[in-house]
């Protein structure tokens, strides 16, 4: 939403995202090398045939559980309905999303969530943007609350890129993100109503602006109920729990003895790590990410490169597949936009 505003400075923009597309493909490469260049291959190799194929797979499928939970909070902030349709749709956009976030960096993946959202439910693009808006403010609490979690619990010393201000640092940002979205969202109406002004209600642009208008209105509305909050807050507890169950059994399946808190810990490193940089699938990032936070707690670098190869695949890899079969059943308009004689 706020590229939509930010017209005026598009090219400075499109020089910033150029620039951390750059620095990711750099630091990535760098990663990778770091991580392979003293890696220990016979460990490597001996590491990838201990691990257990069963507790891979169960976390893949704690993937597609969390995914599961992502769409049924989406179904709740748009309100479009209960309905198989409708679940199936919001599953789809969620899943192109986030696929297109991992093959092509840069936040295009939310572009991509609500253009596949509106084609498949018909709604406009301002409820659209308002739903994802109040699930973002959700998201970055809960980050927030995650590494209030993990300084409390006296592993911080050992996490890269969290000091003695993590916890201040982490309420600051949560805080700035949750306001900014509120006050994007209430300044659009505002702005929208200023633009609309302009133009005849019954012209085709200002029959668009008031059906924005109407959709942020509604979203907003049904957003924002007592009754909608109590029961998306557990949902995205949930998506936590998930995220860091899917660590959990990755390490389970090459039967390291890692405490909890290590999975909450490192979901927090990759969240603020990948965040910073863009490059496509976190490659090399991820990659050297959790090799240094596993080998803060020990694991050596050979097996933890090998843990970090296969939680990158199950990370990203149900994701691809799933938004490739998305893409195959939604057919494809290539007809203009339609114009009245």
């Amino acid at each position: 939403m706020s590229e939509v505003l930010a017209v005026p400075d598009a090219p400075r923009s499109h020089a910033t995202r150029a620039f951390r597309y750059l620095l990711g493909a750099v630091l990535g490469a760098a990663g990778l090398y770091a991580c392979f260049a003293s890696v220990e291959w016979p460990q490597f190799v001996a590491s990838f045939q201990a691990a257990s194929v069963s507790w891979v797979i169960a976390a893949a499928v704690s993937i597609l559980l969390t995914l599961a939970v992502v769409t049924t909070r989406s179904v709740l902030f748009l309100d479009a309905g209960s309905s198989f349709r409708v679940w199936r749709g919001l599953w789809d956009a969620v899943i192109v999303g986030q696929a297109v976030n991992i093959v092509v960096p840069l936040r295009f993946g939310e572009g991509a969530r609500v253009a596949f959202t509106c084609s498949k439910l018909g709604l406009p693009a301002g409820r659209v943007l308002v739903g994802m808006a109040l699930e973002r403010i959700f998201d970055v609490s809960a980050f927030a609350v995650a590494v209030l979690l993990v300084v409390l619990s006296g592993v911080s010393g050992w996490m890269p890129g969290l000091g003695e201000n993590a916890t201040s640092r982490a309420l600051v940002m949560a805080v700035a993100t949750v306001a900014a979205v509120a006050g994007l969202v209430w300044l659009v109406p505002i702005g929208a109503r200023s633009v609309g002004k302009r133009f005849s209600p019954e012209s085709s642009i200002g029959r668009w602006i008031e059906a924005q208008q109407s959709g942020i209105r509604s979203a907003w509305a049904a957003g924002t109920r007592p009754h909608l909050f109590l029961a998306t807050v557990p949902l995205t507890a949930l998506m936590t729990i998930g995220a860091v169950s899917t660590n959990l059994l990755v390490f389970r399946a090459f039967d390291l003895e890692l405490p909890i808190v290590a999975g909450l810990a490192l979901l927090v490193v990759l969240q603020i790590g990948t965040t910073v940089v863009s490059v496509p699938g976190n490659l090399g990032v991820f990659h050297y990410l959790t090799v240094v936070t596993l080998g803060a707690l020990q694991v050596p670098r050979s097996e933890a490169l090998a843990v970090a190869v296969v939680l990158h695949a199950v990370a990203i890899g149900p994701k691809v597949v799933l938004a490739a079969i998305a893409l195959a059943g939604t057919p494809v308009k290539l007809a203009g936009p339609h114009r009245s004689a």
